[in-house]
């Protein structure tokens, strides 16, 4: 299950304008983001805090299906191969720094994680539960004010009807 930690976060769609929204302490940080055509862009503006960090606890980046009630065939889901171009940013610094993070080269969750190159990677969704995918992630004991931005690289044809949101948030796996 989810926990959210203090994220205060301001969403901004990079396609459509601005789309403003801050969020309350416990509550993810998301943007809207369409998967079914490549070119697609969200970027999500988010702080950290390192309390109480440990190291299984990691500050995910990735993108969620949002349903309205309705059920979604999850293979449909399962056998997407979503790709993203992601890029993770320190916003403190005078000149943006690059951030590194992990993620995994191929599609295949059970393939050693990678680390990002001058904070930018091309990514392949790994579908993991609950309708989301996951992308990339950064240790959580990084204070900072940081940028993420996550573009569609490949045509998904089959996901084009389907409403999705870009998300940054605490998962927590076998610890704290």
């Amino acid at each position: 299950m989810r926990q959210f930690v203090n994220i205060v976060a301001l969403c901004v769609l990079s396609l459509t304008g601005c789309s403003q929204s801050t969020l309350d302490e416990g509550v993810k940080a998301t943007a809207p983001i369409k998967l079914g055509r490549a070119g697609e862009k969200a970027s999500i503006i988010f702080s950290t805090q390192n309390n109480e960090s440990h190291e299984k606890n990691k500050l995910l980046i990735g993108v969620s299906l949002v349903t309205d009630g309705r059920l979604v065939d999850v293979d449909l889901l399962r056998e997407s191969t979503p790709v993203f171009k992601v890029k993770i940013t320190n916003m403190e610094s005078k000149s943006e720094r690059p951030v590194q993070f992990f993620y995994f080269k191929t599609k295949n969750f059970s393939s050693k994680l990678e680390s990002s190159k001058n904070g930018v990677a091309i990514v392949f969704a790994e579908y993991f539960a609950n309708y989301d995918y996951f992308l990339a992630f950064i240790d959580r004991n990084q204070n900072g004010k940081y940028n993420v931005d996550i573009e569609v690289v490949n045509e998904n044809p089959q996901l084009i009807s389907l409403q999705f949101e870009a998300f940054v948030d605490y998962r927590i796996y076998g610890g704290k």
